[in-house]
Protein backbone atom coordinates (compact mmCIF):
# COMPACT_ATOMS: atom_id res chain seq x y z
CA UNK A 1 0.00 0.00 0.00
CA UNK A 2 1.50 3.40 -0.95
CA UNK A 3 2.14 5.75 1.93
CA UNK A 4 0.09 8.97 1.55
CA UNK A 5 0.81 11.49 4.33
CA UNK A 6 -1.72 13.90 5.77
CA UNK A 7 -1.52 17.61 6.57
CA UNK A 8 -2.63 18.90 9.98
CA UNK A 9 -2.37 21.47 12.75
CA UNK A 10 -2.71 21.32 16.53
CA UNK A 11 -4.11 23.22 19.47
CA UNK A 12 -1.84 24.83 22.00
CA UNK A 13 -1.10 22.53 24.99
CA UNK A 14 -0.51 23.76 28.49
CA UNK A 15 2.48 25.93 29.26
CA UNK A 16 5.34 25.60 31.74
CA UNK A 17 7.94 28.38 32.13
CA UNK A 18 11.58 27.42 31.81
CA UNK A 19 14.17 28.29 34.44
CA UNK A 20 17.35 30.09 33.36
CA UNK A 21 20.50 27.94 33.66
CA UNK A 22 22.77 28.47 36.65
CA UNK A 23 26.54 28.75 36.52
CA UNK A 24 27.07 26.66 39.62
CA UNK A 25 25.61 25.42 42.91
CA UNK A 26 27.05 23.85 46.04
CA UNK A 27 26.02 20.19 46.13
CA UNK A 28 26.91 17.69 48.87
CA UNK A 29 30.15 19.49 49.63
CA UNK A 30 31.19 20.23 46.04
CA UNK A 31 30.21 22.65 43.31
CA UNK A 32 28.45 21.46 40.20
CA UNK A 33 28.01 23.70 37.18
CA UNK A 34 26.66 23.56 33.63
CA UNK A 35 28.77 25.18 30.92
CA UNK A 36 26.45 26.31 28.12
CA UNK A 37 29.44 26.60 25.74
CA UNK A 38 30.59 23.02 26.30
CA UNK A 39 30.25 20.46 23.51
CA UNK A 40 28.99 17.98 26.14
CA UNK A 41 25.26 17.75 26.87
CA UNK A 42 24.22 19.13 30.25
CA UNK A 43 23.46 15.74 31.78
CA UNK A 44 26.84 14.41 30.54
CA UNK A 45 28.58 17.30 32.31
CA UNK A 46 26.83 16.35 35.56
CA UNK A 47 27.79 12.69 35.09
CA UNK A 48 31.44 13.60 34.56
CA UNK A 49 31.60 15.94 37.57
CA UNK A 50 29.93 13.45 39.94
CA UNK A 51 32.21 10.65 38.71
CA UNK A 52 35.27 12.80 39.43
CA UNK A 53 33.92 13.66 42.89
CA UNK A 54 33.41 9.97 43.67
CA UNK A 55 36.88 8.97 42.46
CA UNK A 56 38.48 11.81 44.46
CA UNK A 57 36.53 10.79 47.60
CA UNK A 58 34.70 14.12 47.74
CA UNK A 59 31.61 11.92 47.65
CA UNK A 60 32.46 8.89 49.82
CA UNK A 61 30.67 5.56 49.48
CA UNK A 62 27.19 5.64 50.98
CA UNK A 63 26.76 9.41 50.61
CA UNK A 64 23.11 10.29 50.14
CA UNK A 65 22.42 12.63 47.22
CA UNK A 66 19.51 15.04 46.72
CA UNK A 67 16.51 13.95 44.69
CA UNK A 68 16.50 14.67 40.97
CA UNK A 69 13.90 17.38 41.56
CA UNK A 70 16.00 19.04 44.28
CA UNK A 71 19.17 18.84 42.18
CA UNK A 72 17.38 20.39 39.20
CA UNK A 73 16.06 23.22 41.38
CA UNK A 74 19.51 23.87 42.85
CA UNK A 75 21.08 24.09 39.39
CA UNK A 76 18.18 25.84 37.70
CA UNK A 77 17.90 23.19 34.99
CA UNK A 78 15.15 20.84 33.81
CA UNK A 79 14.44 17.81 35.95
CA UNK A 80 14.94 15.56 32.93
CA UNK A 81 18.62 16.59 32.87
CA UNK A 82 19.07 15.52 36.50
CA UNK A 83 17.11 12.29 35.93
CA UNK A 84 19.25 11.42 32.89
CA UNK A 85 22.46 12.04 34.86
CA UNK A 86 21.31 9.90 37.79
CA UNK A 87 20.06 7.11 35.49
CA UNK A 88 23.40 7.04 33.67
CA UNK A 89 25.40 6.91 36.92
CA UNK A 90 23.15 4.15 38.29
CA UNK A 91 23.59 2.09 35.12
CA UNK A 92 27.37 2.53 35.39
CA UNK A 93 27.39 1.34 39.01
CA UNK A 94 28.40 4.65 40.65
CA UNK A 95 25.05 5.27 42.33
CA UNK A 96 22.27 3.07 43.68
CA UNK A 97 18.58 3.82 44.18
CA UNK A 98 17.19 2.51 47.46
CA UNK A 99 13.51 2.37 48.45
CA UNK A 100 12.58 5.12 50.97
CA UNK A 101 16.20 6.36 51.01
CA UNK A 102 16.72 7.81 47.57
CA UNK A 103 19.98 7.99 45.63
CA UNK A 104 23.29 7.05 47.27
CA UNK A 105 26.89 6.53 46.20
CA UNK A 106 27.38 2.80 45.69
CA UNK A 107 29.27 0.87 48.36
CA UNK A 108 31.07 -1.44 45.90
CA UNK A 109 32.64 0.62 43.10
CA UNK A 110 35.12 -1.96 41.79
CA UNK A 111 33.24 -2.49 38.51
CA UNK A 112 32.06 1.08 37.96
CA UNK A 113 34.99 2.08 35.74
CA UNK A 114 34.39 -0.89 33.45
CA UNK A 115 30.65 -0.18 33.28
CA UNK A 116 31.41 3.47 32.47
CA UNK A 117 33.56 2.43 29.50
CA UNK A 118 30.87 0.12 28.18
CA UNK A 119 28.08 2.65 28.68
CA UNK A 120 30.00 5.49 27.04
CA UNK A 121 30.18 3.53 23.79
CA UNK A 122 26.51 2.59 23.88
CA UNK A 123 23.67 4.37 22.09
CA UNK A 124 20.00 3.91 21.48
CA UNK A 125 20.84 2.75 17.97
CA UNK A 126 20.91 -1.07 17.68
CA UNK A 127 23.77 -0.80 15.20
CA UNK A 128 26.28 0.18 17.89
CA UNK A 129 26.62 -2.86 20.11
CA UNK A 130 29.95 -2.27 21.89
CA UNK A 131 32.64 -4.94 21.98
CA UNK A 132 33.31 -5.84 25.59
CA UNK A 133 36.47 -7.95 26.03
CA UNK A 134 35.56 -11.29 27.60
CA UNK A 135 38.67 -11.09 29.75
CA UNK A 136 38.47 -7.77 31.70
CA UNK A 137 42.19 -7.94 32.54
CA UNK A 138 42.96 -7.22 28.89
CA UNK A 139 40.65 -4.22 28.64
CA UNK A 140 43.29 -1.55 29.25
CA UNK A 141 45.61 -2.96 26.60
CA UNK A 142 42.95 -2.91 23.88
CA UNK A 143 41.39 0.54 23.38
CA UNK A 144 38.08 0.72 21.49
CA UNK A 145 39.12 0.97 17.84
CA UNK A 146 37.43 3.40 15.47
CA UNK A 147 36.05 1.05 12.78
CA UNK A 148 32.96 -1.16 12.87
CA UNK A 149 30.96 -3.32 10.52
CA UNK A 150 28.04 -1.05 11.21
CA UNK A 151 24.33 -1.72 10.81
CA UNK A 152 23.33 1.92 11.01
CA UNK A 153 21.90 4.21 8.34
CA UNK A 154 24.04 4.92 5.26
CA UNK A 155 24.55 8.67 5.59
CA UNK A 156 26.07 8.86 2.09
CA UNK A 157 22.70 7.93 0.60
CA UNK A 158 20.68 10.45 2.62
CA UNK A 159 18.65 12.97 0.51
CA UNK A 160 20.34 16.12 1.81
CA UNK A 161 18.60 18.49 -0.62
CA UNK A 162 15.13 17.24 0.27
CA UNK A 163 15.95 17.42 3.97
CA UNK A 164 17.25 20.98 3.59
CA UNK A 165 14.04 21.92 1.78
CA UNK A 166 11.97 20.45 4.63
CA UNK A 167 13.97 22.41 7.18
CA UNK A 168 13.59 25.68 5.25
CA UNK A 169 9.85 25.24 4.76
CA UNK A 170 9.19 24.23 8.36
CA UNK A 171 11.07 27.27 9.67
CA UNK A 172 9.70 29.99 7.37
CA UNK A 173 7.17 30.89 10.08
CA UNK A 174 8.36 29.12 13.24
CA UNK A 175 5.84 28.24 15.91
CA UNK A 176 6.50 30.45 18.95
CA UNK A 177 5.67 27.51 21.23
CA UNK A 178 8.60 25.59 19.67
CA UNK A 179 10.93 28.49 20.52
CA UNK A 180 9.58 28.60 24.06
CA UNK A 181 9.77 24.82 24.59
CA UNK A 182 6.09 24.49 25.48
CA UNK A 183 5.27 21.20 23.73
CA UNK A 184 5.79 18.66 26.51
CA UNK A 185 4.82 15.59 24.45
CA UNK A 186 6.46 16.77 21.24
CA UNK A 187 5.52 18.90 18.22
CA UNK A 188 1.80 18.13 17.54
CA UNK A 189 2.11 17.93 13.70
CA UNK A 190 4.92 15.41 14.13
CA UNK A 191 2.81 13.33 16.51
CA UNK A 192 0.04 13.27 13.90
CA UNK A 193 2.46 12.51 11.08
CA UNK A 194 3.89 9.55 13.03
CA UNK A 195 0.40 8.20 13.76
CA UNK A 196 -0.39 8.39 10.02
CA UNK A 197 2.99 6.83 9.15
CA UNK A 198 2.39 3.91 11.54
CA UNK A 199 -1.03 3.30 10.03
CA UNK A 200 0.22 3.33 6.43
CA UNK A 201 3.57 1.54 6.86
CA UNK A 202 3.14 -0.62 9.97
CA UNK A 203 -0.66 -1.14 9.87
CA UNK A 204 -0.88 0.14 13.45
CA UNK A 205 -3.95 2.29 14.08
CA UNK A 206 -3.36 4.76 16.90
CA UNK A 207 -4.42 8.31 17.69
CA UNK A 208 -1.91 11.20 17.73
CA UNK A 209 -2.43 11.71 21.47
CA UNK A 210 -1.02 8.21 22.03
CA UNK A 211 2.28 9.21 20.38
CA UNK A 212 5.02 10.84 22.47
CA UNK A 213 8.25 12.19 21.00
CA UNK A 214 11.47 11.05 22.68
CA UNK A 215 15.21 11.23 22.02
CA UNK A 216 15.42 7.47 21.39
CA UNK A 217 14.92 4.15 23.13
CA UNK A 218 16.91 5.02 26.25
CA UNK A 219 14.69 8.07 26.79
CA UNK A 220 11.56 6.06 26.02
CA UNK A 221 12.52 3.43 28.59
CA UNK A 222 13.24 6.10 31.19
CA UNK A 223 9.80 7.61 30.66
CA UNK A 224 8.14 4.19 30.81
CA UNK A 225 9.88 3.26 34.03
CA UNK A 226 8.52 6.34 35.77
CA UNK A 227 5.09 6.20 34.14
CA UNK A 228 4.41 2.50 34.74
CA UNK A 229 5.30 2.83 38.41
CA UNK A 230 2.94 5.81 38.79
CA UNK A 231 0.19 4.15 36.77
CA UNK A 232 0.46 0.92 38.76
CA UNK A 233 0.43 2.75 42.09
CA UNK A 234 -2.78 4.56 41.15
CA UNK A 235 -4.41 1.37 39.85
CA UNK A 236 -3.59 -0.42 43.11
CA UNK A 237 -5.22 2.30 45.24
CA UNK A 238 -8.39 2.14 43.12
CA UNK A 239 -8.87 -1.63 43.53
CA UNK A 240 -11.73 -2.68 45.84
CA UNK A 241 -11.00 -4.15 49.24
CA UNK A 242 -10.34 -7.87 49.47
CA UNK A 243 -12.65 -10.35 51.14
CA UNK A 244 -12.86 -9.34 54.81
CA UNK A 245 -12.78 -12.98 55.86
CA UNK A 246 -9.01 -12.98 55.51
CA UNK A 247 -8.64 -9.61 57.26
CA UNK A 248 -6.66 -8.41 54.24
CA UNK A 249 -6.13 -4.67 53.72
CA UNK A 250 -6.92 -2.77 50.55
CA UNK A 251 -4.73 -3.54 47.54
CA UNK A 252 -1.23 -2.21 47.93
CA UNK A 253 1.26 -1.22 45.27
CA UNK A 254 3.84 -3.83 44.37
CA UNK A 255 7.19 -2.98 42.79
CA UNK A 256 7.22 -3.71 39.07
CA UNK A 257 9.66 -6.49 38.14
CA UNK A 258 11.53 -5.71 34.93
CA UNK A 259 12.69 -8.25 32.34
CA UNK A 260 14.82 -8.17 29.20
CA UNK A 261 15.47 -10.76 26.53
CA UNK A 262 18.69 -12.76 26.61
CA UNK A 263 20.42 -11.98 24.32
CA UNK A 264 19.43 -8.35 23.86
CA UNK A 265 20.76 -4.98 22.69
CA UNK A 266 23.31 -4.12 25.45
CA UNK A 267 22.16 -0.50 26.09
CA UNK A 268 18.70 -1.81 26.98
CA UNK A 269 20.21 -3.87 29.79
CA UNK A 270 22.19 -0.80 30.84
CA UNK A 271 19.11 1.46 30.79
CA UNK A 272 17.29 -0.90 33.18
CA UNK A 273 20.29 -1.72 35.39
CA UNK A 274 18.88 0.06 38.43
CA UNK A 275 16.00 -2.44 38.48
CA UNK A 276 18.32 -5.46 38.26
CA UNK A 277 16.15 -6.92 35.48
CA UNK A 278 15.48 -10.61 35.12
CA UNK A 279 16.39 -12.31 31.86
CA UNK A 280 14.10 -14.12 29.45
CA UNK A 281 15.75 -16.75 27.29
CA UNK A 282 15.20 -16.51 23.55
CA UNK A 283 14.89 -19.80 21.67
CA UNK A 284 15.10 -20.65 18.01
CA UNK A 285 13.81 -23.78 16.34
CA UNK A 286 17.31 -24.54 15.03
CA UNK A 287 18.70 -24.60 18.58
CA UNK A 288 15.91 -26.82 19.88
CA UNK A 289 16.27 -29.24 16.95
CA UNK A 290 20.06 -29.37 17.34
CA UNK A 291 20.34 -29.52 21.13
CA UNK A 292 17.17 -31.41 21.98
CA UNK A 293 13.86 -30.49 23.68
CA UNK A 294 15.40 -30.26 27.16
CA UNK A 295 17.40 -27.22 26.04
CA UNK A 296 14.19 -25.60 24.81
CA UNK A 297 12.35 -26.08 28.11
CA UNK A 298 11.52 -22.73 29.59
CA UNK A 299 13.29 -21.82 32.83
CA UNK A 300 9.94 -20.71 34.27
CA UNK A 301 8.39 -24.16 33.95
CA UNK A 302 6.32 -23.62 30.82
CA UNK A 303 6.26 -27.23 29.66
CA UNK A 304 4.72 -26.48 26.27
CA UNK A 305 6.97 -23.56 25.40
CA UNK A 306 8.89 -25.40 22.69
CA UNK A 307 5.64 -26.04 20.82
CA UNK A 308 5.75 -22.42 19.72
CA UNK A 309 9.17 -22.60 18.03
CA UNK A 310 11.01 -19.29 17.80
CA UNK A 311 10.38 -16.90 20.63
CA UNK A 312 10.97 -15.51 24.11
CA UNK A 313 9.98 -17.20 27.35
CA UNK A 314 7.26 -15.49 29.39
CA UNK A 315 7.92 -13.91 32.82
CA UNK A 316 6.58 -15.66 35.88
CA UNK A 317 4.66 -14.10 38.73
CA UNK A 318 2.66 -10.90 38.88
CA UNK A 319 3.24 -7.26 38.04
CA UNK A 320 6.07 -7.26 35.51
CA UNK A 321 7.30 -5.23 32.53
CA UNK A 322 9.29 -6.85 29.71
CA UNK A 323 11.18 -5.26 26.80
CA UNK A 324 10.81 -7.61 23.83
CA UNK A 325 11.20 -7.74 20.03
CA UNK A 326 8.34 -9.90 18.68
CA UNK A 327 8.74 -9.05 14.97
CA UNK A 328 12.50 -9.37 14.62
CA UNK A 329 14.65 -10.21 17.59
CA UNK A 330 17.95 -8.40 17.96
CA UNK A 331 20.45 -9.87 17.27
CA UNK A 332 19.07 -13.37 16.44
CA UNK A 333 16.59 -12.14 13.83
CA UNK A 334 13.80 -14.59 14.76
CA UNK A 335 10.06 -13.76 14.94
CA UNK A 336 7.28 -14.92 17.23
CA UNK A 337 4.53 -17.15 15.89
CA UNK A 338 0.90 -16.16 16.39
CA UNK A 339 0.38 -18.78 19.13
CA UNK A 340 3.18 -17.33 21.23
CA UNK A 341 1.92 -13.79 20.67
CA UNK A 342 -1.47 -14.77 22.09
CA UNK A 343 0.16 -16.53 25.03
CA UNK A 344 2.17 -13.40 25.89
CA UNK A 345 -0.88 -11.15 25.66
CA UNK A 346 -2.94 -13.43 27.90
CA UNK A 347 -0.09 -13.63 30.43
CA UNK A 348 0.07 -9.82 30.50
CA UNK A 349 -3.66 -9.62 31.27
CA UNK A 350 -3.62 -12.39 33.87
CA UNK A 351 -0.51 -11.14 35.69
CA UNK A 352 -0.76 -7.34 35.30
CA UNK A 353 2.20 -7.39 32.95
CA UNK A 354 3.43 -4.73 30.56
CA UNK A 355 4.82 -5.65 27.14
CA UNK A 356 7.20 -3.00 25.77
CA UNK A 357 7.57 -3.76 22.06
CA UNK A 358 10.84 -2.56 20.50
CA UNK A 359 9.98 -2.10 16.79
CA UNK A 360 13.54 -1.25 15.77
CA UNK A 361 14.14 -2.01 12.06
CA UNK A 362 10.98 -3.48 10.56
CA UNK A 363 10.95 -0.90 7.73
CA UNK A 364 13.65 -2.88 5.93
CA UNK A 365 12.04 -6.14 4.84
CA UNK A 366 13.44 -7.52 1.57
CA UNK A 367 11.04 -10.43 1.01
CA UNK A 368 7.36 -10.42 1.94
CA UNK A 369 5.70 -7.94 4.29
CA UNK A 370 6.74 -6.84 7.77
CA UNK A 371 5.01 -8.59 10.63
CA UNK A 372 2.07 -6.87 12.30
CA UNK A 373 3.07 -5.07 15.50
CA UNK A 374 2.06 -6.94 18.64
CA UNK A 375 0.41 -3.70 19.78
CA UNK A 376 -2.04 -3.90 16.87
CA UNK A 377 -2.88 -7.51 17.74
CA UNK A 378 -3.44 -6.43 21.35
CA UNK A 379 -5.86 -3.69 20.27
CA UNK A 380 -8.30 -6.31 18.97
CA UNK A 381 -9.30 -7.02 22.60
CA UNK A 382 -10.15 -4.45 25.24
CA UNK A 383 -8.25 -6.23 28.02
CA UNK A 384 -5.01 -6.74 26.07
CA UNK A 385 -5.09 -3.25 24.49
CA UNK A 386 -4.05 -1.75 27.82
CA UNK A 387 -0.96 -3.94 28.24
CA UNK A 388 1.31 -3.09 25.25
CA UNK A 389 3.49 -0.05 24.44
CA UNK A 390 5.59 0.40 21.30
CA UNK A 391 9.04 2.02 20.97
CA UNK A 392 10.36 3.35 17.66
CA UNK A 393 13.20 5.53 16.36
CA UNK A 394 14.20 7.48 13.27
CA UNK A 395 17.94 6.87 13.73
CA UNK A 396 17.81 3.73 11.57
CA UNK A 397 15.74 5.15 8.75
CA UNK A 398 17.05 8.75 8.58
CA UNK A 399 20.37 9.35 10.31
CA UNK A 400 21.89 8.53 13.68
CA UNK A 401 22.59 12.10 14.76
CA UNK A 402 18.92 13.08 14.58
CA UNK A 403 18.19 11.55 18.00
CA UNK A 404 14.41 11.58 17.62
CA UNK A 405 12.29 8.57 18.49
CA UNK A 406 8.73 7.97 19.56
CA UNK A 407 6.74 6.05 22.11
CA UNK A 408 3.17 4.81 21.58
CA UNK A 409 1.13 4.02 24.69
CA UNK A 410 -2.40 2.67 25.26
CA UNK A 411 -5.15 5.29 25.42
CA UNK A 412 -5.71 4.56 29.10
CA UNK A 413 -2.10 5.56 29.75
CA UNK A 414 -1.89 8.84 27.81
CA UNK A 415 -2.68 11.14 30.73
CA UNK A 416 -0.10 9.45 32.96
CA UNK A 417 2.53 9.63 30.22
CA UNK A 418 1.82 13.31 29.58
CA UNK A 419 2.23 14.03 33.30
CA UNK A 420 5.45 12.02 33.37
CA UNK A 421 6.93 13.82 30.36
CA UNK A 422 5.85 17.16 31.80
CA UNK A 423 7.55 16.35 35.12
CA UNK A 424 10.76 15.01 33.60
CA UNK A 425 10.96 17.43 30.68
CA UNK A 426 11.22 16.75 26.94
CA UNK A 427 14.65 15.31 26.09
CA UNK A 428 14.20 15.33 22.30
CA UNK A 429 15.12 18.64 20.71
CA UNK A 430 12.08 20.55 19.47
CA UNK A 431 14.18 22.33 16.84
CA UNK A 432 14.34 19.40 14.40
CA UNK A 433 10.79 18.14 14.94
CA UNK A 434 9.06 20.50 12.46
CA UNK A 435 11.53 19.38 9.76
CA UNK A 436 10.82 15.70 10.46
CA UNK A 437 7.07 16.38 10.32
CA UNK A 438 7.44 18.19 6.98
CA UNK A 439 9.71 15.41 5.64
CA UNK A 440 7.01 12.83 6.45
CA UNK A 441 4.01 14.89 5.33
CA UNK A 442 5.60 15.85 1.99
CA UNK A 443 6.08 12.17 1.10
CA UNK A 444 9.89 12.37 1.20
CA UNK A 445 10.17 9.76 3.96
CA UNK A 446 8.16 7.21 1.95
CA UNK A 447 10.33 7.80 -1.13
CA UNK A 448 13.51 7.63 0.96
CA UNK A 449 12.45 4.32 2.52
CA UNK A 450 11.73 2.79 -0.87
CA UNK A 451 15.16 3.83 -2.18
CA UNK A 452 16.99 2.62 0.92
CA UNK A 453 15.17 -0.72 0.89
CA UNK A 454 16.55 -1.40 -2.58
CA UNK A 455 19.97 0.01 -1.62
CA UNK A 456 20.28 -2.17 1.46
CA UNK A 457 19.06 -5.26 -0.37
CA UNK A 458 21.88 -4.79 -2.89
CA UNK A 459 24.38 -4.37 -0.06
CA UNK A 460 23.04 -7.46 1.67
CA UNK A 461 23.46 -9.55 -1.47
CA UNK A 462 27.01 -8.29 -2.08
CA UNK A 463 27.95 -8.93 1.55
CA UNK A 464 26.51 -12.45 1.30
CA UNK A 465 28.78 -13.17 -1.67
CA UNK A 466 31.79 -11.87 0.25
CA UNK A 467 30.97 -14.07 3.23
CA UNK A 468 30.60 -17.13 1.02
CA UNK A 469 33.93 -16.36 -0.62
CA UNK A 470 35.98 -15.78 2.54
CA UNK A 471 34.26 -17.19 5.66
CA UNK A 472 32.28 -20.25 4.59
CA UNK A 473 34.93 -22.66 5.93
CA UNK A 474 34.78 -21.04 9.37
CA UNK A 475 31.19 -19.93 9.96
CA UNK A 476 27.54 -20.71 9.38
CA UNK A 477 24.85 -18.08 8.74
CA UNK A 478 21.51 -17.53 7.05
CA UNK A 479 20.64 -14.93 4.45
CA UNK A 480 18.43 -12.45 6.35
CA UNK A 481 15.15 -11.55 4.67
CA UNK A 482 15.02 -8.33 6.71
CA UNK A 483 17.18 -6.14 8.90
CA UNK A 484 20.64 -4.66 8.58
CA UNK A 485 23.11 -7.30 9.75
CA UNK A 486 24.26 -10.91 9.33
CA UNK A 487 24.70 -13.17 12.35
CA UNK A 488 27.65 -15.53 11.92
CA UNK A 489 28.26 -18.49 14.23
CA UNK A 490 31.50 -20.49 14.23
CA UNK A 491 31.23 -24.03 12.92
CA UNK A 492 31.00 -26.49 15.78
CA UNK A 493 34.11 -28.44 14.73
CA UNK A 494 36.08 -25.19 14.63
CA UNK A 495 35.17 -24.38 18.24
CA UNK A 496 35.84 -27.92 19.43
CA UNK A 497 39.20 -28.00 17.72
CA UNK A 498 40.17 -24.66 19.21
CA UNK A 499 39.03 -25.56 22.73
CA UNK A 500 40.51 -29.06 22.78
CA UNK A 501 43.88 -28.32 21.19
CA UNK A 502 46.59 -29.66 23.48
CA UNK A 503 49.06 -26.85 22.92
CA UNK A 504 46.71 -23.96 23.64
CA UNK A 505 47.57 -21.94 26.75
CA UNK A 506 44.98 -19.20 26.21
CA UNK A 507 42.22 -18.56 28.72
CA UNK A 508 39.91 -16.98 26.14
CA UNK A 509 37.56 -18.61 23.69
CA UNK A 510 37.81 -18.34 19.95
CA UNK A 511 35.36 -15.43 19.66
CA UNK A 512 37.26 -13.36 22.23
CA UNK A 513 40.60 -14.17 20.61
CA UNK A 514 39.26 -13.06 17.25
CA UNK A 515 37.85 -9.84 18.70
CA UNK A 516 41.18 -8.99 20.31
CA UNK A 517 43.09 -9.75 17.12
CA UNK A 518 40.78 -7.54 15.05
CA UNK A 519 40.94 -4.74 17.62
CA UNK A 520 44.70 -4.63 17.13
CA UNK A 521 44.04 -4.13 13.42
CA UNK A 522 41.52 -1.35 14.05
CA UNK A 523 38.14 -3.10 13.94
CA UNK A 524 35.69 -3.32 16.81
CA UNK A 525 34.06 -6.70 16.27
CA UNK A 526 30.54 -7.09 17.66
CA UNK A 527 30.46 -10.49 19.38
CA UNK A 528 27.21 -12.37 19.83
CA UNK A 529 28.31 -13.28 23.38
CA UNK A 530 28.42 -9.60 24.37
CA UNK A 531 24.67 -9.39 23.84
CA UNK A 532 24.04 -11.88 26.67
CA UNK A 533 23.65 -10.94 30.33
CA UNK A 534 26.57 -13.25 31.22
CA UNK A 535 28.91 -13.24 28.20
CA UNK A 536 31.46 -15.64 29.67
CA UNK A 537 28.82 -18.31 30.31
CA UNK A 538 27.23 -18.52 26.86
CA UNK A 539 27.16 -22.03 25.37
CA UNK A 540 29.63 -22.89 22.58
CA UNK A 541 26.98 -22.74 19.85
CA UNK A 542 26.49 -19.04 20.65
CA UNK A 543 30.05 -18.11 19.75
CA UNK A 544 29.99 -15.82 16.76
CA UNK A 545 29.79 -12.21 15.65
CA UNK A 546 27.64 -9.69 13.79
CA UNK A 547 28.40 -8.21 10.38
CA UNK A 548 26.46 -5.03 9.69
CA UNK A 549 26.24 -4.28 5.97
CA UNK A 550 24.33 -1.00 5.69
CA UNK A 551 26.36 1.95 7.00
CA UNK A 552 29.79 1.59 5.39
CA UNK A 553 30.72 1.30 1.68
CA UNK A 554 30.81 -2.25 0.36
CA UNK A 555 34.56 -1.85 -0.24
CA UNK A 556 35.06 -1.32 3.50
CA UNK A 557 32.95 -4.38 4.29
CA UNK A 558 35.01 -6.44 1.81
CA UNK A 559 38.29 -5.32 3.38
CA UNK A 560 37.29 -6.30 6.90
CA UNK A 561 35.74 -9.62 5.91
CA UNK A 562 39.01 -10.54 4.22
CA UNK A 563 40.99 -9.50 7.33
CA UNK A 564 38.67 -11.55 9.57
CA UNK A 565 39.25 -14.59 7.35
CA UNK A 566 43.02 -14.14 7.59
CA UNK A 567 42.82 -13.79 11.38
CA UNK A 568 40.65 -16.89 11.75
CA UNK A 569 43.01 -18.94 9.61
CA UNK A 570 45.97 -17.90 11.74
CA UNK A 571 44.17 -18.57 14.99
CA UNK A 572 42.86 -21.97 14.02
CA UNK A 573 46.05 -23.08 12.25
CA UNK A 574 48.03 -22.09 15.33
CA UNK A 575 45.72 -24.05 17.59
CA UNK A 576 45.74 -27.06 15.33
CA UNK A 577 49.51 -26.89 15.02
CA UNK A 578 49.19 -26.18 11.26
Amino acid sequence: MPYTPKQASEKTPDQTPRRPPSSGQNFAGLTLSIDSDSSLAGYAQLVEQIQQAIHSQQLPEGTRLPSSRALAQQLGVSRSMAVQAYDELISQGYLVSKPKRGIEVAIDLQSATFKQTRSSTSSTDHSQSPHKPTNPERQESVQPPPHMLDSGADSRAFPNKQWAAAMRKSWLSPDSRILEGRYHAGFPPLRRAIADYLCQVRRLEVKPEQVFITSGNRDSLSLLQHCIEAYSNQAATQQPARDHTDNAPHAQSEPVRWFVEDPTFPPILSALAQHQPGILRVFSEDEINTLGPDYGSSSNGEAGFTDYGNGTEIPTGKHWAAVVTPNRHYPLGISWRSELRQKWLQAAVDNRGWILEDDYDTEFVFQGKPGLPLMQTAMLRADTAERVCLLGSFSKILFRGLRIGYLVVPQTMTEHMLNTQRDLGLSASLVAQPAVAEFIESGQLARHLNRMRRHYRDKRDQTHQLLQQHLSEFCDWQLPNAGMHFLLRFKQQLIEGFDESADTQREQRLDAELAETMAQEGLRLMLLADHFAQPQQVPPHQQGFLVGFTAQPIETTAHWIERIAVALKKLTDQEYGG
